[in-house]
């Protein structure tokens, strides 16, 4: 009967560690996730993430492109229209449908790639 108890001793002893140690792992992952619970309300961390978000979103870089391309057509079509010709008025009108055309159909954003790689090209060459 001594034996007896023993083993039931033994196996309680064995089963509290195993449970003692499924306690600590699961203590452990409860911990994590209230971390990154935590880091990720973080308003800082929140407007990296946005921050992040925008600059690999594809469709915001070409509408920002398609803006910033639109604000110059008008700027220069400003300029122009100081003039108050015919030939002011119809410069402004084809530069206008000119650049439209261009920004909407997203030919702008591959000329502006375009540009910036043949700009980077020659700096290269004229820095050599």
């Amino acid at each position: 009967m001594a034996t007896t108890k023993t083993d039931y001793h033994d196996v309680l002893s064995r089963r509290i560690e195993q449970l003692h140690t499924k306690k600590q792992q699961q203590e452990e992952g409860l911990k994590r996730s209230f971390d990154e619970l935590t880091d990720s309300l973080n308003p800082l961390q929140i407007m990296k993430q946005s921050v992040h978000d925008m600059v690999t979103d594809r469709e915001l870089k070409d509408d920002l492109i398609k803006i910033g391309l639109s604000l110059s057509v008008n700027f220069l079509i400003g300029k122009i229209w100081k003039r108050q010709t015919v030939r002011s008025y119809l410069s402004a009108a084809v530069a206008e449908n000119i650049s439209n055309t261009l920004i909407n159909n997203g030919t702008a954003s591959e000329l502006v790639a375009g540009l910036a790689t043949r700009a980077t090209t020659l700096l290269l060459k004229s820095s050599s």
